[in-house]
């Protein structure tokens, strides 16, 4: 059972990754919340005024109890970016586990974290978008599997925590794209890939582990993300 909380909205969009770190932490803490799906192409005229001034996803109103989801009413908390939004979640629901205990944890969690934003997003993001080397990609993962528990299944160790929240939703973008072989690379690129990460002490049980979990699975529209990464990319293959 999770923990009473007020009435939570979300401000999403099933494309953005940084949005799925939120929905994943939602779920891992059994949050019951209302969705709102924002196009980000497309914004609604109300979301940057009265819901978040960067007019960014993920964003929550936490404590409103009208049905209107176009305003946050002066007695409610709003909130935005994911990492904010995912302690904040675990902060709720302690009993999750996701946000560690133990100082130490806490710091190895947030280290890691940014290891994420820092080395693996940029270097996968680059040889995706724009079909730069893969050693990149290959150095950042050798770097994140060093930091793993050795015995895992998860970052930490056994329990998922707030650093797998943060990588899954990228890592998924990557092994799609990857196994699709539908970057803006060479033809034959995504399927060597995957071989060499394969070969990533740790690594490769990790991102199975990631891939399996429930939270993972139920935020992340496969179908969806590889017909829009594919029309992405598609004027940028070599």
């Amino acid at each position: 059972m999770a923990t009473a909380v007020a009435p939570l909205t979300l401000y999403t969009n099933k494309g953005c990754p940084y949005a799925q770190r939120a929905v994943i932490a939602l779920k891992e803490t059994k949050i019951p919340y209302d969705a709102v799906e924002i196009d980000l192409q497309n914004k609604p005229v109300w979301y940057q005024p009265n819901i978040n001034p960067a007019s960014k996803v993920p964003a929550i109103v936490y404590g409103a109890t009208q049905a209107d989801k176009t305003v946050a009413p002066p007695n409610t908390t709003k909130l935005a970016e994911s990492l904010v939004l995912v302690e904040f979640f675990a902060d709720l629901v302690p009993s999750s586990h996701l946000l560690p205990s133990d100082p130490v944890e806490r710091a190895k969690a947030r280290f890691f974290i940014t290891l994420v934003g820092d080395k693996f997003n940029p270097a996968w993001q680059g040889l995706a978008a724009k079909g730069e080397g893969e050693e990149a990609v290959l150095a950042a993962v050798k770097q994140i599997a060093g930091e793993l528990d050795p015995q895992g299944p998860y970052a930490l160790g056994k329990e998922w925590t707030i650093a797998d929240t943060a990588i899954a939703p990228f890592v998924g973008r990557l092994y799609l794209i990857a196994k699709e072989d539908i970057g803006a690379w060479e033809a034959g690129t995504g399927p060597k890939l995957l071989q060499q990460l394969e070969q990533v002490p740790h690594w490769d049980r990790y991102a199975k582990a990631l891939l399996a979990r429930d939270s993972y699975k139920e935020s992340f529209p496969t179908e969806y993300l590889s017909e829009r990464l594919k029309e992405r990319f598609a004027a940028q293959r070599k």
